[in-house]
């Protein structure tokens, strides 16, 4: 998984118990508050909306097309408080625009 370092890859693409499509950025480094992982997050989800409202994803993911879209991004570690309310903003944000969007912390499988 390229994360947030790459915004030109989608990550994953699933569709939901709800129909939807979600696009996830899985990010297996601890996210920090920081300007540039910031603007990352930014330029990655971004690329994702593009990737969705260009019709890109309905041509590879045709079961998808149509469907609502979901952005989640995926990580094994906890983060800051700072972080959570960056990420509530973009779920503000993206839910004017009828994107759904949440933050989940995955259990590593040892």
């Amino acid at each position: 998984m390229s994360g947030i370092k790459d915004a030109s890859v989608v990550d994953l693409v699933v569709k939901s118990k709800e129909g939807n499509a979600i696009l996830a950025i899985v990010e297996e480094g601890k996210i920090t508050d920081s300007e540039e992982v910031k603007d990352l997050f930014l330029k990655k989800i971004n690329s994702y909306i593009e990737f969705y409202q260009t019709g890109q994803m309905a041509e590879m993911y045709p079961e998808l097309a149509g469907k609502p879209l979901d952005i989640e991004v995926n990580s094994f570690f906890e983060t800051d408080s700072a972080t959570i309310i960056f990420f509530e903003k973009i779920e503000k944000i993206l839910a004017e625009k009828g994107i759904g969007f949440k933050f989940k912390i995955l259990s590593r499988v040892t």
